[in-house]
């Protein structure tokens, strides 16, 4: 192997290799953060379900808005959920968030601003992680190779 197809290798194996990890586990971080905010009491004040187009036709993503008060200050926050953008999965979401239901939501406690009503934990930051690895083994298998 001559010295510009190692740098190249190198290049491609080590160069996103920490940059996927990083953002793994930086993504992890910030979907495990929220099941450690503090709970209060909220109500849904708005639930309704949108028609987006796309490229491939439309997607249906149910808009949730929540209210609390924290410190005697009241906060209204669109909710972030997970969908699969399917008609049935969107009305699901809705129907669980009917308007007027009582609910518990997690509040940043450094941004009361910034609260949710789920805490999930996607595949994603388990993905990137991997993929990092994999781009950081392989350039150390090209650095070892003769």
């Amino acid at each position: 192997m001559n010295d510009l197809d190692m740098v190249l290798n190198i290049g491609f194996f080590a160069l996103p290799g920490p940059g996927f990890l990083i953002f793994g586990v930086w993504r992890l971080y910030k979907e495990l953060r929220v099941k450690f905010w503090p709970r209060v009491s909220a109500r849904i004040v708005e639930s309704r379900v949108d028609k987006v187009a796309t490229a491939r036709g439309y997607e249906c993503i149910p808009i949730i808005f929540f209210e609390y008060t924290l410190n005697g200050v009241r906060y209204c926050t669109q909710a972030d959920l997970f969908s699969t953008g399917s008609e049935a999965n969107a009305i699901s979401i809705k129907s669980k968030y009917h308007f007027d239901k009582s609910v518990l939501a997690r509040v940043n406690p450094k941004n009361p601003n910034m609260a949710n009503l789920e805490s999930n934990v996607t595949i994603v930051p388990a993905l990137f992680i991997v993929l990092g690895f994999f781009f950081i083994i392989g350039a150390i298998m090209v650095l070892r190779s003769p």
